[in-house]
């Protein structure tokens, strides 16, 4: 039959394919979040900080579920290109007993991959309603291993490895349904809230009173790590007395209209004096832009970033 030779190309060249896929999403996970945490960088812009360019990209490369996914992707390369690692002549025995037991672990991979991907992907697009750049790249990356790591095996096989992944879809979705009853699934985007850890001196309260009468103003969004330490560094109760504007239409209590009108590029903004300061800024800095003259003893937090003006 003509799709014969298609089907033993891909039975032949399946594992350096998977190898070569899985690799690829591994990197594609791990470097927006490598960039993150190395980049010296005190601004998110409005498509994220360093992450593709919308707010569900963003909430989902900064959650858990990515280091799951990164882990997912190495598991697939090992197991892909360990059985070829074995020489054949010398560890016959050996090599044959780790393709059958690696093919198992690779139908069983690509299964539960494709259906978290799957699942993340509806999620973002129906229920959040947002376009999720990352979501689809993963689906496809993941249906690409499914499909690969069924025909790893042989076409022959096919009946156990598809029995094999039916059990394991079963109890994911005995699984999933079960997290979902209890409610941790499917959460929207507004009930994301970041709690403040840090408390505040009286030098904390006396800045954030200074700059509530000066009516000065933060810009920010609820998934922008930079403004999140910057609340971390006012504390609880100072921050309580901060005039924040969130700017994302997710978040809560937001005004995206004040954001573009003041012409808000990034986050963390201040507004101080009718003046914008793009970036995290250290409460020195706050008080000197401020002309504050009470105490200076900030002591909780330290950052010394650099005022950029708008």
């Amino acid at each position: 039959m003509k799709h014969q030779p298609f089907l033993h190309w891909m039975h032949r060249w399946s594992r350096p394919l998977i190898a070569g896929i899985a690799s690829l999403g591994a990197v594609a996970t791990a470097y927006p979040k490598i960039i993150q945490l190395t980049q010296n960088n005190s601004t998110c812009s409005p498509s994220g900080c360093n992450l593709p360019p919308t707010s569900a990209d963003a909430a989902i490369l900064s959650s858990p579920i990515t280091l799951l996914g990164l882990i997912a992707c190495i598991s697939m390369v090992v197991f892909a290109i360990a059985p070829l690692l074995v020489n054949s002549k010398a560890h016959k025995q050996f090599r044959s007993r780790l393709e059958k037991w690696t093919i198992v672990l690779l139908a069983v991979g690509g299964t539960l991959m494709l259906i978290v991907s799957s699942y993340v992907l509806y999620t973002t697009l129906f229920e959040l309603h947002e376009k999720c750049s990352f979501c689809i790249m993963s689906t496809l990356l993941s249906a690409s291993l499914f499909i690969l790591a069924l025909s790893a095996g042989g076409w022959q096989k096919l009946r156990q490895q598809l029995l094999t992944v039916t059990m394991v879809v079963i109890l994911l979705l005995l699984g999933l349904l079960g997290l979902y009853t209890l409610g941790n699934i499917s959460r929207s985007a507004t009930e994301i809230n970041y709690t403040i850890t840090s408390s505040s001196s009286e030098a904390h309260m006396a800045l954030a009173e200074h700059l509530q009468k000066l009516e000065a103003k933060m810009y920010g969004a609820f998934w922008c790590d930079h403004c999140n330490e910057q609340k971390e560094m006012f504390g609880q109760g100072a921050w309580s007395q901060v005039n924040y504007i969130e700017c994302d239409a997710k978040g809560k209590n937001s005004r995206p209209d004040l954001c573009k009108a003041a012409k808000i590029k990034g986050f963390p903004t201040w507004e101080i004096n009718g003046q914008l300061y793009l970036g995290k800024q250290s409460l020195q800095t706050l008080a000197d832009l401020s002309d504050y003259k009470g105490s200076h003893n900030f002591q909780n937090y330290s950052s010394q970033a650099v005022p950029e003006k708008e």
